[in-house]
């Protein structure tokens, strides 16, 4: 089925609102009424958007009150590697002269290292290497050829251009189509291919006339910086050192620092979706364990109803005085059955068929069965004691069953520390005599 997107921002509200609301939900039979779980959600919403309200007034309070990151005096940059892009930087020289502190942004442009004559022998043999198994194109082999081979005019890999040279161009042209018609089998044809590299020049005049005296000082500047940039930029070597004067003035190169706002927004807006995202976590787990004690204190409402019927009261009493008001504190399940039994007693509805419609709604088989026991021995009269006995003993070897099959897995998982561990001591216990032998 597909999801329409929502088509106001109400509708927005109401998704963002219902995210994760439906975990919670399914603990609703916890809560006798609906109005208690309802309220522990809004407070858990209110929590939340306080949280969010506070991100975003402490962020919004370091967009204006952080100080921009200073920029950082330069004496050298590092040439980027060979087949890494360009570094392109934006740099600011600085001069403190008579007439004051001037400065320029200046582009700065690096370009990667050029490759040396060992670093290209090896990107040759390597594409030699694909290219015989390339130039073969539907034959069998380079020395099967039955087709038209297959000359490439680049290798993308390493940005190897190609040339290729027929020497026999009666039988092979060179775009590598082949004569056949006539031949023999074992003619040799060659061709001659050049690979070429980081090796191309192109050369481009441009002729100005110059007037520094009528230029504004940070445009004269701007263009002193760049033909410096430029001179440094054309250094042949690893780390490329930036001139520490500009016609005889000293000058100080600084890094434009970048805005640091776009990614301190990423990480609000991720730290906010996890904030919403996880604002019932804390009443699920309350939940949670609420409902483990409350399938735990099964066995015990049992073991007390057994008793009080085995003292001689009838089922309508016992269970009359197991939840009693006094009764909340003890417990989820004593709970419920005082909120169930204070319900009858305002609508005159019976308590042991109120109490087994309850018990459907957790879906607690155990629960279930012993809300059915009570309304099966309510209306026949006998037995229910012995029924109620025999099915204690059975949750009770169930629940004994379930904490032998937990520690039995704990075991396996300890194996591998433990083995873990003992290699450790036997490497160390060994070591030594290893060493010396």
């Amino acid at each position: 089925m597909r999801i329409k997107p929502p088509k106001s921002a109400k509708r927005c509200a109401e998704l963002l609102k219902s995210m994760g609301r439906e975990s919670i939900l399914s603990y609703e039979w916890l809560r006798t009424g609906k109005k208690d779980l309802g309220a522990e959600l809004e407070r858990a919403d209110r929590k939340c958007l306080k949280s969010l309200l506070l991100l975003t007034l402490i962020f919004a309070l370091a967009a204006v009150l952080l100080p921009a990151q200073e920029p950082r005096q330069l004496t050298e940059i590092a040439r980027p590697g060979h087949g890494s892009a360009a570094l392109e930087l934006d740099l600011k020289a600085r001069i403190e002269s008579a007439d004051g502190l001037i400065e320029a942004d200046t582009p700065f442009e690096i370009e990667p290292a050029e490759l040396t004559e060992e670093g290209a022998e090896e990107i040759f043999l390597l594409c030699e290497e694909w290219l015989r198994k390339t130039v073969k194109g539907g034959s069998e082999s380079l020395d099967k050829v039955s087709g038209d081979l297959f000359f490439p005019d680049r290798w993308e890999d390493e940005e190897v251009l190609l040339s290729w040279q027929s020497l026999d161009p009666g039988i092979l042209k060179d775009d590598g189509s082949l004569r056949l018609w006539g031949r023999e089998d074992g003619t040799l044809v060659r061709a001659e291919c050049v690979m070429m590299t980081d090796r191309f020049s192109k050369e481009v005049i441009f002729e100005f006339i110059l007037m520094p005296s009528l230029a504004d000082p940070s445009f004269a500047l701007a263009a002193e910086a760049r033909a410096a940039a430029a001179a440094a930029s054309a250094q042949d070597s690893d780390v490329i050192m930036l001139p520490s004067e500009l016609e005889g003035e000293p000058v100080t190169w600084m890094s434009v620092s970048g805005a640091v706002i776009p990614q301190a927004a990423l990480m609000f807006i991720a730290a906010a979706a996890l904030m919403w995202a996880g604002r019932y976590s804390g009443l699920k787990e309350r939940l949670r364990k609420e409902a483990a004690e409350f399938e735990d204190q099964i066995e015990e409402v049992m073991t007390q109803l057994v008793l009080l019927l085995d003292a001689g009261l009838v089922v309508s009493a016992a269970l009359d005085r197991i939840a009693a008001p006094e009764g909340r504190e003890r417990g989820p399940l004593f709970r419920a059955m005082a909120d169930i039994k204070e319900e009858c007693d305002r609508s005159n509805a019976s308590f042991i068929q109120s109490f087994y419609s309850y018990s459907i709604t957790t879906g607690s088989r155990e629960l279930i069965r012993f809300a059915s026991l009570i309304r099966d021995g309510s209306l026949r009269g006998s037995g229910l004691s012995q029924k109620l006995s025999a099915e204690s003993g059975r949750m009770h070897d169930s629940r004994l069953n379930r904490a032998k099959g937990k520690a039995r897995e704990l075991e396996t998982r300890l194996c591998m520390p433990l083995m873990l561990l003992l290699i450790s001591l036997l490497a160390i216990a060994a070591g030594p005599v290893l060493i010396g032998m």
